[in-house]
């Protein structure tokens, strides 16, 4: 009798508990997300990558960056130029590693760029002792 309970008690701890699936698709919700990752499995998934300007009326300009995702890293760093000298700018993650970030990339103070011109940026992952570096360009941009 001793045996058959403890067997029961055994089988129910079993089959109450739930596992995590770390291996959850993190694109499932985003099917136009981009993936990067490297030979450590570092992995940084964009689910979007926004860049957007702004001008104001005294005449100061400023290139934008929002983006949305996912990682497997301990922490993420954004370069901009915002105050116009190079920086990284650190991006929060949450308690799943999801994260939502705008920042200004660069701005212009005198001289606005007049016709067409691409903005770029670098965005680290870093996972212990790897980082996983991604190069972003915007495209095309206009003022």
């Amino acid at each position: 009798m001793r045996t058959t309970i403890l067997l029961l008690s055994l089988l129910f701890a079993f089959t109450s508990c739930s596992k995590d699936d770390d291996s959850q698709d993190p694109t499932i919700d985003y099917p136009n997300s981009q993936i990067y990752t490297n030979t450590n499995k570092t992995l940084l998934v964009l689910h979007s990558a926004e860049w957007y300007l702004t001008k104001s009326t005294n005449g100061f300009a400023e290139v934008h960056l929002k983006v949305t995702g996912f990682t497997n890293g301990d922490k993420i760093t954004i370069e901009n130029y915002g105050d116009g000298l190079k920086d990284d700018v650190d991006v929060e993650l949450d308690s799943k590693k999801t994260f939502t970030k705008d920042i200004v990339i660069c701005f212009y103070a005198t001289t606005v760029p007049t016709g067409e011109f691409e903005q770029s940026t670098t965005v680290k992952v870093y996972r212990g002792s790897d980082i996983l570096t991604v190069d972003l360009k915007s495209g095309k941009l206009k003022f």
